[in-house]
């Protein structure tokens, strides 16, 4: 059985794969692990819009390189439009005849990004198939109603007053500078948490320094502070986990505070109380992950 419809919005399945037919298709393949192409579902689009994170288009792209992964879509796919999701970074937009946009990221003051992903397909197909929109158009009012999701968990993509406190950020490439991971790795939950997080953030694109992976346990008589300020100092921000608050944590936050390095902390169990000296100094604290890592690129990009 073929679905046939002059506009479908098509989202990858687990369980199976749909065939369709039909007149502007937006395809969204929703899945990191095991991503399928659209052609190879047996279905069919006059007009194909390919919204894909980057990571998927890697995968069924078999390349790495951005010029590869956009010649498989437009000679492969044979996509109209390649909307290519970089996450915390914005998107990029590409059309099969030329035209090629960087869609900005919006700042928020959280970031919730569970349903992202199918809040930006869905706002996009909406504005280009719909409402007529080129495709870099659809896909930045499909940022700015992500941004919102995201900051508020809701379907509310009208909001009196939001464009005050979410801010676009156009960022061409990912930053070049390094963060610097502060936390104490003494406990098998420490360095595993030290360990997610530098995944995390080189996940994002982001150069990691971190004293557990590049200089490593040792003592004083090793050298080991002297090389963890060494490398403090070739970064241009700290990443702190501060719950705890450990000695040596909070010595390498000062330190960066001194050296005008900004500082984002991410703590979730200590009281305010406990931050007085981190807060006075205006270090960004945060109590979500996911908004941490985020802010973290952010930053990084606008003192780039």
């Amino acid at each position: 059985m073929v679905f046939e419809a002059d506009h479908i919005l098509y989202y990858g399945m687990m369980e199976g794969h749909a065939k369709i037919k039909g007149g502007k298709v937006v395809y969204d393949p929703q899945s990191p692990v095991n991503p399928v192409s659209f052609h190879s579902t047996g279905s069919t689009a006059d007009d194909l819009a390919v919204v894909i994170n980057y990571k998927e288009a890697r995968t069924i792209a078999k390349s790495e390189d951005e010029n590869e992964i956009r010649k498989y879509f437009f000679e492969q796919e044979k996509v109209a439009v390649l909307v290519l999701k970089m996450g915390p970074k914005g998107a990029k937009v590409f059309t099969a005849s030329g035209d090629e946009h960087i869609i900005p990221v919006y700042k928020t003051t959280s970031v919730w990004p569970i349903g992202s992903g199918d809040v930006f397909a869905a706002i996009f197909a909406y504005h280009w198939m719909e409402a007529g929109l080129p495709p870099h158009e659809a896909a930045q009012k499909a940022s700015f109603a992500t941004a919102l999701y995201c900051n508020t968990r809701n379907y509310r993509f009208e909001v009196k007053n939001a464009k005050e406190y979410i801010q676009p950020l156009k960022i061409s490439d990912f930053p070049k500078g390094k963060v610097y991971l502060a936390g104490p790795f003494f406990s098998y939950a420490e360095k595993w948490l030290v360990n997610e997080i530098r995944n995390a953030l080189r996940g994002l694109g982001m150069n990691v320094f971190s004293p557990l992976h590049d200089v490593g346990e040792g003592t004083v008589e090793d050298g080991v502070a002297q090389k963890d300020i060494d490398g403090l100092e070739e970064c241009k921000i700290v990443f702190a986990i501060a719950d705890g608050l450990d000695s040596g944590t909070l010595f390498e936050i000062g330190y960066a505070i001194k050296m005008n390095i900004p500082v984002i902390v991410y703590v979730e169990a200590e009281p305010a109380k406990a931050l007085t000296m981190l807060i006075g100094t205006k270090c960004l604290i945060e109590k979500d992950m996911t908004t941490a890592l985020y802010k973290c690129l952010w930053l990084l990009a606008e003192n780039e």
